[in-house]
């Protein structure tokens, strides 16, 4: 429900995000800025919620190590044709591993629950409030339409990098690092492959991200300008009404939607192309690992738990890889949102009071005509 309040009540009003005060510069970086907000707003909630990031990776990194147990509990039970309550325990085990990684994560997301809307809200006022004090001839060259969507954007892009990095690159690269170690304990060959694989695959991502980051500051400028054009062109529509412009200002929008169609159009037919390498990818390090794995079973190398555990937990880590993927995406774009927003509004202010100069105090006011 929106809020509704008076002019007059406004100023005795409690202010929700008191902490945001009037600054003389803001950090120009992305990683400057969210450091900033994080020091001095959430260096304990980040903290724990990175933790349990940790914690949520080490949990799903055993599960496939605890089916690897029931598979061979169950195959020994069956020969020795015992009861089925021999399996019981590893039940169990892999039901505790299982209910323990779900509450990781719901405990992770109510940590967020007060964390993300509130750092949104301060990364949103502490621009707003540095913007204010820019001078006339900033606010005359810049859309007013662009300079408000910069701002929302940057508040957005802000819990987005935060919460690729503080979750989804902790937790993929714990299971990496886990799920290695349990492979390695297995069969050193085995992780020695997924050690290859990952390295490659990264590699490859990181260098084609190169030139998504490039498509996605394209598409966001061709977004705010087209944006801007239509909340000018609709906030001044009496004087385009007036001017008989209609026709013109309709032509004239149509052309920035069209930059900004094209420029979603590269950005997503390179994005199809990184999919179909990362599909191919993942492809290729399951068939390698489950021929491989298959092949140790058949000679009696491996147990069957073994295969079992081998097979999911290179799937998990493949696919956990593939997701840090399409996440490094949003990364990227999301970095240059905040960095083109960073680099709008925190440009030095033009008129700035005097080193000396003293608070203005105003106890009353008056007009008065003289001659």
């Amino acid at each position: 429900m929106t809020r509704e309040i008076s002019a007059d009540d406004v100023l005795n009003l409690p202010e929700p995000f008191v902490e945001a005060v009037q600054m003389k510069s803001v950090p120009r970086t992305p990683f400057a800025f969210i450091t900033f907000l994080i020091r001095t707003h959430f260096k304990a909630r980040i903290a724990t919620m990175a933790a349990i990031a940790i914690f949520a990776a080490t949990i799903d990194a055993f599960g496939p190590l605890g089916f690897s147990h029931l598979v061979n509990g169950v195959i020994e039970a069956k020969s020795a044709k015992a009861g089925f309550d021999a399996v019981i325990p590893w039940l169990a085990l892999l039901g505790g591993i299982w209910l323990a990684g779900g509450m990781a994560y719901r405990g992770y997301e109510v940590i967020d629950i007060g964390t993300s809307p509130r750092m949104r809200g301060l990364a949103q006022k502490y621009l707003f409030t540095y913007m204010l004090g820019h001078s006339p001839r900033y606010f005359q060259d810049n859309f007013a339409g662009k300079l408000g969507q910069k701002v929302k954007q940057a508040g957005q892009a802000t819990i987005g990098i935060v919460g690729i990095v503080c979750f989804d690159m902790v937790r993929v690269t714990g299971s990496i690092l886990i799920g290695g170690s349990i492979m390695a304990n297995t069969r050193p060959d085995y992780a020695i492959i997924l050690l290859i694989w990952t390295i490659f695959y990264i590699g490859v991502v990181l260098s084609l991200t190169r030139r998504c980051v490039q498509l996605s500051k394209a598409l966001s400028d061709e977004v705010s300008s087209s944006t801007g054009r239509l909340i000018d062109a609709i906030a001044n529509a009496d004087l385009i009404r007036a001017f008989a412009k209609a026709v013109y200002e309709r032509k004239l929008v149509s052309f920035f939607l069209e930059d900004e169609m094209m420029a979603s159009r590269r950005l997503r037919g390179f994005l199809t192309l990184m999919r179909i390498f990362m599909h191919l990818a993942t492809l290729v390090l399951m068939i390698v690992l489950v021929t491989i794995t298959a092949r140790d079973w058949y000679s009696g190398a491996i147990t069957a738990g073994a295969f079992t555990m081998i097979f999911l937990l290179s799937n998990q880590i493949a696919s956990g890889v593939r997701d840090l993927s399409f996440r490094l995406l949003d990364y990227f774009e999301q970095l240059g949102t905040l960095a083109e927003a960073l680099d709008l509004v925190s440009r030095p202010h033009e008129i700035v009071d005097r080193d000396d100069a003293k608070p203005l105090h105003v106890h009353a006011g008056a007009i008065s005509i003289q001659n």
